[in-house]
């Protein structure tokens, strides 16, 4: 028989797991924001912020997974099913960690990678479609211009593209754009990119970490459980 005070630790597991539960649809939840949020940006950023949403996604299902398996363990007081739950879930712990740490880098690492993202493709925007598209579309919704500054623009044309004074597809009238229009955007494109980048590596970072501290104490509920289920069958 389980002492008064693993029979407290069972069912504390068990209100753990269903806050693991959660914490699997809030993963499953912060990937797929974060994907969606930065999708559009895709062609000046690297694999690296894409993997790392995706990662959230599939931990957080492989969360809910397991926490559900340890809610029949600690309810059936199964003690083989317990300790496997807990090597899960250690197992879940290191990987949050990193992703986490890895947001933290990521956040480090996004001026340099914005940066870089939009001078490759501003030098392709006169003959790719694409990266046109892209430009017009950034700069109209982020009400940005060039990289830097509009200057960067003047290297390539003497005029600015019509998206530097308004949305891509409302510029209805406007024959051209230069320095001198009132409509001009003055905020640099790095700026207004990057702050969203690292806005979103900030968030991978905090989840990933916050959400490994609460599953830690679950890891400690489930092998003091695990113990106390296998004391009481060899006291038997």
């Amino acid at each position: 028989m389980l002492t008064v005070s693993s029979k407290i630790m069972k069912y504390l597991l068990f209100i753990f797991n269903f806050v693991f539960v959660l914490t699997g649809i809030l993963l499953i939840t912060m990937g797929i924001m974060i994907k969606s949020d930065t999708a559009s940006y895709k062609p000046v950023l690297s694999d690296d912020y894409f993997t790392a949403a995706n990662l959230l996604i599939f931990i957080g299902i492989f969360v809910f997974c397991v926490a559900f398996f340890g809610c029949c363990g600690s309810l059936q007081e199964n003690h083989c099913m317990i300790v496997t739950f807990s090597v899960f879930m250690s197992a879940i712990f290191i990987a949050e960690v990193a992703i986490g740490v890895a947001g933290y880098m990521l956040k480090a690492e996004a001026v340099e990678v914005v940066t870089n993202g939009l001078n490759e493709t501003m030098k392709k925007y006169y003959s790719s479609s694409d990266a046109a598209q892209f430009w017009d579309d950034l700069q109209g919704q982020l009400a940005c211009c060039g990289t830097q500054s509009y200057k960067d623009w003047l290297q390539y044309n003497s005029t600015l593209p019509l998206s530097c004074c308004g949305p891509a597809n409302g510029q209805k009238g406007l024959m051209a754009c230069t320095p001198s229009s009132p409509e001009l955007h003055k905020t640099p494109c790095l700026t207004a990119l990057a702050g969203i980048i690292q806005d979103n590596a900030s968030y991978i970072g905090i989840t990933g970490i916050a959400i490994a501290v609460v599953q830690l104490l679950g890891v400690a509920f489930s092998c003091n459980l695990a113990h106390s289920i296998r004391s009481s069958y060899e006291s038997v």
